[in-house]
């Protein structure tokens, strides 16, 4: 399966949807996709969900969906980093999974959306570019230029 998460128009509403494209079939002669709706127990609110955001990066790694970064409704940039538990995930009916907020070693990259991303070898997982949303050059030094 592949997954999505959050979304929306800029100057518009952001969402923290997430949801599956399922593959099935492609090595035969009825290759078939399904889209399904993951839903998550919990809140914002409580911490136990990431914030609804756009421009946010994702891969799966092992059984785990890991999410970077994104832009809040509002214009606010996170680097925040969320992992959506897969196991035991079964798409026979609307899979619930839950969400945890990971807290992370290191020097992180600074928030940011439309960034790149890109999964290697060995557990590692590349983040480059992207910005804060704005046209003009920050005002504030910023590490776009940087690969974590």
């Amino acid at each position: 399966c592949i997954y999505f998460f959050g979304g929306g128009a800029p100057h518009s509403d952001v969402h923290n949807a997430c949801s599956a494209l399922c593959l099935e079939g492609w090595e035969g002669d009825d290759p078939r996709a399904t889209w399904q709706v993951v839903a998550s127990p919990g809140s914002v609110e409580s911490d136990q969900m990431p914030s609804p955001v756009q421009g946010v990066k994702g891969t799966v790694f092992q059984d785990e969906f890991v999410i970077f970064g994104g832009r809040r409704q509002g214009g606010r940039c996170t680097n925040d980093v969320w992992s959506l538990d897969l196991a035991g995930a079964s798409f026979a009916a609307t899979p619930t999974l839950p969400w945890r907020r990971l807290e992370c070693d290191g020097e992180a990259p600074s928030p940011r959306v439309w960034h790149c991303a890109c999964q290697a070898v060995h557990g590692q997982w590349f983040i480059y570019g992207g910005s804060t949303w704005q046209f003009e050059e920050p005002a504030e030094p910023h590490d776009f230029r940087t690969l974590f």
